[in-house]
């Protein structure tokens, strides 16, 4: 009688448990997801714009636009990058032209570079932790992340930084990657204007 009591109380613990854990894991992907055209887009994290000190700072709409996909450490050029690589750099370099309504290849002084990192490897979680500038998602949320895209978004002059931005889009495994930097780009694109329309930034449009 004792042993057929404890057998069913264990159960109903480990139900109850396990009901827990689905709870959880509901949670944490309803944290890192939102519907956009019927799909799962993600979060969209964009950092700070920051601009060099006393720069008087342009936006031309002949401004010429460079991308290339990058390793972990934004800095390294992939070399060997995979086709979703290529797609989502291509994306996003389309997105950015059209937000900002230039053609992207005229021959300008000014230069929009873009550095595009994709990743469904592990440990994303790790790499989302050790770059993010807001912290939108906590700890357990983070652990929910299968897909990142990072973008900087650098404006320069010659061989000077003028502008520089960073963005991030996570998602779990249902995330489309190809809306999701799109997204990214179009929210980046609209924190750099929005800098440069501030009096505070000493800007010349053209």
């Amino acid at each position: 009688m004792f042993l057929n009591t404890l057998k069913f109380f264990l159960a109903v613990v480990f139900a109850a448990l396990m009901s827990g854990c689905a709870l959880i894991g509901a949670g944490i992907g309803a944290a890192i997801s939102e519907g956009e055209s019927g799909k799962l887009s993600g979060t969209v994290e964009v950092g700070e714009v920051k601009m060099k000190a006393g720069a008087n700072v342009t936006l031309p709409k002949t401004a010429k636009l460079s991308s290339a996909v990058f390793e972990k450490d934004m800095v390294t050029l992939n070399t060997s990058s995979k086709p979703t690589d290529a797609k989502i750099n291509a994306a996003v370099a389309d997105e950015v032209k059209r937000s900002l309504g230039t053609p992207g290849n005229a021959v300008s002084p000014v230069t929009v570079r873009l550095k595009t990192l994709y990743t469904d490897s592990y440990p994303i979680d790790w790499y989302y932790r050790s770059i993010t500038e807001k912290k939108t998602l906590g700890l357990f949320q983070s652990s929910g992340i299968r897909k990142l895209v990072n973008i900087h978004f650098v404006l320069e002059q010659g061989s000077d930084t003028l502008l520089e931005v960073h963005g991030l889009w996570v998602s779990g495994h249902q995330g489309d990657e190809i809306l999701g930097a799109r997204k990214l780009a179009r929210e980046m694109v609209s924190e750099v204007l929005k800098k440069l329309s501030t009096p505070a930034a000493s800007v010349k449009k053209e």
